[in-house]
């Protein structure tokens, strides 16, 4: 199996221009075969492996989701709660509070606010930064209606919930990451923290250069304010080693695996709980995210009905995603059918979403 994805993994980068691909594929049971192929810096030349460290942007909404979710199930937080009860003197634009916003609504992408794109601007890597930075962008950020009436996806609302988990327990977002999620799973490469990342090897991100080629993008983006919804490092065996743990634990994180709120695209997508969930074929969907940015894609996804997933990185950018999707889909019998990640909808577009959270209480 390792030398059909690695053959199948140097077409795709010699077709595409993509300097390095690392993927595993997993089971309950743990990571299986795990595969790179090329190099983690068209400058360095140094060989990809699958411990090779990516930044995986938006998986870590996935990640953020999981370890909230546990919290939960401990039942040191309600996920229906208000987070207002929570986190004191938040501020919308209007002036009011939360208006009801809970952490259901916010790791759905249904606290109505306006979907947002990842801006970089106070980048502070001070331990206080993502309080600040939350409390300064809520307040200024448009909110197009009630928190459940709709899905707009918002890295500033899964933010927001790390905020929520910070408060709560009084310990820092991403240290509460490492002691809930990664030391226990022993994804011992994956952290939050550049400067820790950058003592491994690292997959830079690559641009298309201004005479043909590829050119290194070093350009760092690593503020506090992000670690929630896109500041995240790993790699693919520890990516696998998260998989997994979502496969046995279904009982505790199954409900991130179940329809919460409608994008109302073209397609029979669903958003759960830090997730997408593929169209559904013969009642079955596949859940899963992606991540990526100026130059760096990553791919998690898993089919918990057949106990199997895999994970994708490379460093190339969004627009070969469809090319991914083909690769993925033949490689490994079919997963990878998420065919969206990001802030796909536009505000002109948004609509109400069917799945309110009473719908959701009456299920439970």
């Amino acid at each position: 199996m390792s030398d059909v994805v690695r053959r199948t993994l140097r077409r795709f980068r010699d077709e595409h221009d993509v300097p390095g691909v690392a993927v595993c594929t997993f089971t309950g049971a743990g990571p299986e075969t795990a595969v790179a192929d090329g190099v983690t810096s068209a400058e360095t030349q140094h060989a990809m492996t699958p411990d090779t460290v990516f930044r995986i942007y938006s998986i870590a909404k996935f990640v953020t989701a999981t370890m909230i979710v546990s919290l939960a199930a401990d039942g040191v937080l309600d996920l229906d709660a208000p987070i207002d009860g929570y986190v004191g003197g938040l501020r919308r634009r209007t002036g009011s509070g939360s208006d009801g916003t809970t952490l259901r609504h916010l790791l759905s992408h249904r606290s109505g606010l306006l979907p947002d794109a990842v801006l970089h601007d106070g980048l502070s890597r001070d331990p206080g930064g993502l309080a600040a930075a939350v409390r300064h962008d809520y307040a200024r950020t448009p909110v197009l209606a009630r928190a459940g009436e709709f899905y707009g996806y918002s890295n500033l609302g899964v933010s927001l919930a790390g905020l929520v988990v910070q408060e709560v327990t009084g310990t820092p977002f991403a240290d509460l990451v490492r002691d809930r999620v990664f030391r226990p799973l022993g994804m011992t490469r994956s952290t939050h923290d550049p400067a820790v990342a950058m003592t491994y090897p690292l997959a830079q991100h690559h641009l298309p250069g201004d005479g043909g080629g590829l050119r290194v993008d070093h350009g760092a983006k690593a503020g506090t304010k992000h670690e929630p919804s896109s500041l995240c490092y790993s790699t693919a065996l520890d990516m696998a080693r998260l998989g997994a743990h979502h496969l046995r634990a279904r009982a505790e994180l199954g409900q991130m695996h179940l329809p919460h709120a409608d994008p109302r695209l073209d397609i029979d997508l669903r958003y759960g709980l830090g997730c997408y969930l593929s169209p559904e074929v013969q009642g079955i969907r596949q859940v899963g995210h992606e991540g990526f940015y100026g130059g760096m894609w990553a791919k998690l996804v898993l089919d918990p009905a057949a106990g199997r997933g895999v994970v994708w990185l490379d460093n190339r950018g969004e627009e070969l995603r469809e090319q991914r999707y083909r690769a993925i889909r033949d490689l490994f019998d079919g997963l990878g059918r998420i065919d969206a990640a990001g802030p796909s909808v536009s505000p002109s577009k948004a609509r109400r979403c069917t799945a309110s959270t009473s719908a959701w209480a009456r299920r439970r």
